[in-house]
């Protein structure tokens, strides 16, 4: 739930060019996210339907506040936004569809949006795990070169870019039946890119 309320304050203070406030909110976002995921996993009854919709939820929402804000204050190129939010926005067509397809009838919009009324469990897969903390590296790391004034680690920032595409190249090699719309996103990356560097 922090995450959630932190997550617009935090994109204003980098549209505000704040870095250092948003910098540390981002960090304190991070750590609240990885005390609740422990907590879920080691406590007993503390996971719950409603905490395994909101997690990911709150995962999109604060890494693609993150990316357009950073966009829009010069951090982090366009380019790779715009893979991160069709990436996305695909993740979750493709999410809208299989839920109206596992539904059963009655079909409403509370029913639809209702966690409760499921035969699907929303369960990160160890891809979409290890792309969301390639995301969140890239956000911490572009953020942090202007808080601690690191301008010649802007290399770096681009080679956590590289990783980050990189990485779909790997996926798509690895599991190239199983992941269409990766090949989706990195068919547009290579037509993006190609103008970019």
């Amino acid at each position: 739930l922090f995450r959630i309320i932190a997550t617009p304050i935090a994109g204003y203070l980098v549209v505000q060019h704040e870095f250092p406030i948003a910098f540390g909110l981002f960090v304190t976002a991070g750590v609240t996210d990885m005390l609740d995921g422990f907590i879920a996993r080691n406590i007993p009854g503390q996971q719950s339907l409603l905490g395994s919709v909101l997690d990911p939820i709150a995962d999109k929402l604060l890494v693609s506040v993150m990316f357009v804000t950073m966009t829009y204050a010069a951090l982090i190129p366009w380019q790779l936004t715009f893979v991160v939010l069709f990436r996305d926005l695909c993740l979750i067509s493709g999410g809208f569809y299989k839920r109206y397809r596992t539904m059963e009838p009655p079909y409403s919009l509370k029913r639809f949006f209702n966690p409760e009324v499921s035969s699907m469990q929303v369960v990160p897969t160890l891809v979409s795990k290890v792309n969301t903390v390639l995301q969140l590296g890239v956000i911490a790391t572009s953020l942090s070169i202007p808080v601690f004034s690191l301008g010649e680690l802007a290399s770096f920032s681009t080679g956590l870019w590289y990783v980050f595409l990189t990485t779909f190249d790997l996926l798509r090699k690895t599991f190239k039946e199983k992941l269409f719309m990766l090949e989706i996103t990195w068919g547009l990356y290579i037509k993006l890119s190609r103008g970019f560097y």
